[in-house]
């Protein structure tokens, strides 16, 4: 990655798509970053060393919000995506390299919440979990996520491993096969 100044300056006129590109010091033909500002958002994008997508964000302009975020790995695959919208319940999914799932879960103001399930690079099991959210907290202002319920843990061959019993954020029993 090129570490970069951001500028903005409101008083700067642009011709809508602009684009900005920086390119390798040892290859003008490896290109690093791309940003295009749009009228109303800038897409940063960022690239392997092999020429592939690495990284897209999209933000708003002329006030800087951050509306999404993609990573990828080198062979093209997605490795996570995310939308930001702080007032809605979000599913975030990352993948490994091969496709398959990696980790889902929901989230709401970056927080845990709901239904946590893991995977192995094969796609079988490995974790399977709930949180809600705790007692707000005073100090901090929001609600931490809270272990509720059966945590489910599953050995790479797909036998179950462990079952942990949550109760309120608090492990209150384990049940190993």
């Amino acid at each position: 990655m090129c570490p970069g100044l951001y500028v903005f300056d409101a008083s700067v006129s642009f011709h809508y798509p602009t684009v900005a590109e920086v390119y390798s010091k040892d290859s003008a033909q490896l290109l690093l970053t791309r940003e295009t500002i749009y009228r109303d958002s800038l897409v940063s994008c960022s690239y392997h060393s092999n020429g592939t997508l690495k990284s897209r964000h999209v933000s708003g302009r002329p006030t800087p919000k951050l509306l999404s975020t993609e990573l990828y790995y080198s062979n093209d695959q997605l490795r996570y995506g995310m939308r930001y919208d702080l007032d809605t319940l979000q599913l975030s999914t990352t993948y490994y390299a091969n496709g398959k799932k990696q980790l889902e879960y929901w989230w709401y103001e970056w927080r845990a919440f709901n239904d946590w399930t893991e995977w192995y690079d094969d796609g079988r099991l490995k974790l399977q979990g709930h949180y809600e959210p705790g007692p707000l907290t005073e100090e901090l202002k929001h609600r931490e996520p809270l272990p509720i319920g059966q945590w489910h843990y599953f050995k790479p061959n797909g036998e179950p491993e462990k079952i942990e019993v949550y109760s309120e954020g608090k492990l209150i029993r384990t049940k190993v096969y």
